[in-house]
């Protein structure tokens, strides 16, 4: 039997909260944020950003696997506690990465990267379903912004662990690079036990909570079609639901764009730095300032689109900034001008990276209720991870230093971006427009929490938040 239907909340949890009353209570949502951002960030650090190599087809292996078991992931976490789950996960990658540190040959490599990518799959999806769960809409994409910038941060670690660790070349008579796979599978481990005791998992769960705050978040959650259950059993509707809903069709595409555009260009930028003029180790300390201004834009970008309710602005944004630094990236002279060349690469990076969160909120914003949500989400990521196994294979080596596949793929997907991100404000329009032609007079509460986005109160996201109860 689901804990769904053991858990009935009382009505100490269940007083009459409006949207307002939660927005506005910024004390409230401080609380949360103190408690509920700091592992999600913490976990996202040592995630995909650490312990990347620059073989292609290693790490494809790991997209590969990482998209499959991001769907199974995410039907588990839905029956248990997610702290619990995410430890375990992050207990085994921890100790997937740093056995990768002793394989010998291409095929331990191969498996290893094969394994870490099951290890992975589920943390961004439960994330998203996590934050999700604890904030209004237009509150999301700060939340989600803060834990992603930190793992744009870790490709700053990356390459400065990458250059100190070199200087531990020999030592036990191991090579340098097998040194960093064993420290960062060792600090993952131990993290684990961070996660297992500190992530919150439900607002029912969360002892920090005072009664009357716990009861306001609840109201919350089923104001913006998160139901008001902690938990809810897996239905094969709600995959297909997802799977059909054109809102979530566009939001994946975008996703996919982006991901194939800033993550195989991301793969690259230590080869495009060394023809700038910088020796191999030089490079890899050159990537730390592009990552660190990227990471600065995307927290700015999160605060302006959330404050303006717009995230089709801060996607569209995000692509033709991108579009624009890939270009000139491919028309500037190869063999003058370093100082240029570097500026485009932040440039991409900033712009693209900045827009991501903006898509990652859109899909949470726009599909309701919470199995449709959880389903909408995993696919996205999923997708757009199987992007990042294509993209990080286009920058060939024989195309150097031009890059015409790689380049002009960017270039393309980055524009499809942006039509694709008008096409879903036209389609949020007409859909917004018909809902304000519908009768809901004959539905009761329950019925319209069943009917998700679909239900006539449900407004989709697109140009200002109006900050009305949505379901």
């Amino acid at each position: 039997m689901s804990e769904k239907n053991n858990f009935e909340p009382s009505a100490a949890v269940q007083p009459a909260a409006t949207f307002e009353d939660v927005k506005s209570n910024k004390k409230l949502i401080r609380k949360i944020d103190l408690h509920v951002l700091p592992c999600l960030a913490l976990l996202y650090l040592t995630s995909l950003h650490l312990a990347s190599d620059q073989y292609n087809i290693i790490s494809t292996a790991f997209y590969f696997s990482y998209s499959v078991f991001e769907i199974p992931s995410q039907i588990i976490i839905q029956r248990i506690r997610p702290s619990l789950w995410l430890a375990c996960l992050t207990a085994a990658w921890g100790l997937v990465t740093m056995l990768s540190g002793f394989t010998q040959n291409f095929g331990g490599a191969f498996a290893a990267r094969f394994c870490l990518g099951i290890c992975e799959a589920g943390f961004f999806p439960a994330a998203m379903m996590i934050v999700s769960m604890w904030y209004p809409r237009k509150e999301i994409q700060k939340r989600v912004a803060a834990f992603y910038a930190i793992g744009i941060l870790s490709g700053s670690f990356t390459g400065l662990l990458a250059y100190a660790i070199t200087y531990m070349d020999g030592v036990g008579n191991l090579a340098s690079w097998r040194w960093l796979f064993i420290l960062e599978g060792l600090a993952t481990m131990l993290l684990s036990l961070v996660v297992l005791f500190g992530l919150p998992d439900s607002p029912e769960r969360a002892h920090w909570l005072t009664a009357d705050e716990r009861g306001e978040v609840i109201a919350l959650r089923a104001s913006v079609g998160g139901g008001h259950y902690e938990k809810e059993d897996f239905k094969w509707k709600h995959l297909r639901q997802a799977l059909t809903d054109i809102r979530v069709v566009c939001c994946v595409w975008l996703c996919m764009c982006t991901n194939f555009a800033v993550i195989g260009f991301s793969y690259a930028l230590p080869s495009v730095l060394v023809q700038l003029g910088y020796s191999a180790a030089k490079a890899q300390l050159m990537t730390v300032p592009i990552y660190a201004v990227s990471c600065i834009c995307v927290v700015i970008a999160a605060f302006y689109n959330d404050k303006i309710g717009k995230r089709s602005v801060g996607v569209a944004s995000g692509f033709a900034f991108g579009l624009a630094g890939l270009i000139a990236l491919y028309c500037l002279p190869k063999d003058r001008n370093p100082g240029v060349r570097y500026f485009f690469c932040m440039w991409v990076t900033a712009g693209l990276y900045a827009g991501y969160p903006s898509i990652l909120a859109w899909c949470s914003n726009n599909a309701a209720g919470k199995g449709k949500k959880s389903m909408a989400m995993t696919i996205q990521l999923a997708l757009g991870s199987l992007a990042v196994a294509a993209g990080n294979n286009v920058y060939l080596t024989q195309q150097a230093p031009n890059y015409q596949l790689g380049y002009g793929l960017g270039m393309a997907v980055c524009s499809s971006g942006i039509v694709v991100t008008g096409v879903l404000v036209l389609i949020i329009r007409r859909d917004n427009a018909k809902k304000e032609r519908m009768d809901f007079d004959n539905h009761t509460p329950e019925q319209l929490e069943e009917m998700g986005d679909k239900a006539p109160t449900y407004r989709y996201i697109l140009g200002t938040y109006t900050g009305t109860i949505d379901v």
